[in-house]
């Protein structure tokens, strides 16, 4: 199920509005460059993804409950999955707009962003950790200005484009053409790009050692059957 860009659009105009974490969250995801140029997307948009310090998660969570928005289903610290309890982020319906709040966390030069994907959205629950090296927190995040005025946080677009590259979805390469438009820093994206491809390559490692494993268990209980 998709929703039209004004919809979207309405929605993070609603969030952002809010005085307690306006400041404090970051909107991601391919919505961002048709905010900031305000322009019309001209396609269907699943879901609003924010991003925010681990250590606004508390608030988030309280603002939520006290707009009775908040469900324990959409909760990631609720999960029987997520046996360490890390705070993958929590889930909630805006204006029957699915918005989800992801921690990130920043030190040293690295940067680990959590996610997660909610059964009641999409079938079954994945809890996702991105470590990504050698960005400063100002290549990962930024503050923009609209036209009209307002301020807003967003992930960068370097951030933005070095992900959909590795996509190339259609959405990815429309959602491209237009950060193009806008113009990046192009010595910044050189920096992320490279970080970024190298988060997919560990994680792409990571799963195949992770197949293997599994296989070579398989193996074992078939041999000793």
């Amino acid at each position: 199920m998709g929703f039209s860009y004004n919809k979207i659009k309405n929605v993070i105009e609603l969030i952002v509005s809010e005085e307690r974490i306006k400041d404090k969250v970051y909107i991601s995801g391919g919505s961002v460059p048709w905010i900031i140029s305000n322009k019309d997307s001209n396609r269907e948009h699943g879901d609003i993804d924010i991003i925010c310090k681990k250590e606004n998660m508390e608030l988030i969570r309280n603002l939520l409950k006290e707009n009775n928005i908040y469900h324990e289903e959409l909760d990631s610290l609720n999960y029987e999955q997520n046996h360490e309890k890390k705070d993958y982020g929590v889930d909630t319906i805006i204006r029957g707009v699915p918005v989800g709040f992801y921690p990130f966390e920043y030190k040293d030069g690295v940067i680990i962003q959590r996610s997660f994907s909610p059964k009641a959205f999409y079938g079954k629950i994945e809890l996702k950790e991105k470590i990504i090296e050698g960005l400063n927190i100002e290549d990962y995040v930024t503050v923009v200005e609209l036209e009209n005025g307002q301020k807003i946080g967003i992930t960068t677009l370097e951030v933005l484009k070095a992900t959909k590259s590795m996509l190339l979805r259609g959405k990815d390469i429309s959602d491209i053409k237009q950060i193009n438009k806008i113009g990046i820093n192009s010595e910044k994206y050189g920096k992320v790009n490279r970080a970024i491809m190298k988060m997919y390559t560990t994680l792409e490692e990571g799963k195949e050692t992770s197949c293997s494993k599994n296989e070579e268990q398989d193996k074992i209980m078939q041999e000793r059957e």
